[in-house]
């Protein structure tokens, strides 16, 4: 009997412990985070794409798009209608030569990062993702440069 608690005791110790000492972020599976997540911009999947980026989306995607309207007036209709202005073959290009591993966990999010280089200046976009009613979402498209 003493010999069955102390079992007890520790494997109960040993599941706490595990359960405790790993966040959200620890349990990730980034291959599946990649295919659900990243391969829809890629592949130019509007209706995953619909499901996955939380609007209004954040960050200077307007101005990447070249919408001539205030940051406040960007709508999903214009993301939509103006994807191909942001995601081009070079966009496209830079993602594909990616993958899963590429992805980092900061904190509560996800990230993925393409730079390129432009006429001697350094461009790059920051894809900023977190988890929304329990599905990774992108919330935020950052440009930088």
């Amino acid at each position: 009997m003493v010999r069955i608690s102390i079992s007890l005791f520790t494997l109960l110790t040993l599941s706490f412990s595990a359960v405790f000492s790993q966040s959200n972020t620890d349990s990730i599976d980034l291959r599946e985070f990649w295919a659900e997540s990243v391969q829809p911009l890629i592949q130019k999947d509007e209706a995953k794409l619909n499901e996955i980026i939380e609007f209004p989306l954040k960050g200077q995607w307007g101005y990447m798009m070249g919408l001539k309207k205030e940051e406040q007036d960007w709508t999903q209709v214009d993301f939509f209608k103006n994807y191909d202005k942001l995601f081009d073959d070079r966009i496209i290009e830079l993602l594909k030569s990616l993958d899963y591993q590429d992805a980092e966990i900061v904190k509560s999010e996800i990230l993925l990062g393409i730079g390129w280089e432009e006429e001697g200046f350094e461009s790059a976009i920051i894809f900023r993702y977190k988890r929304i009613d329990g599905q990774w979402k992108l919330y935020v498209i950052q440009g930088v440069g």
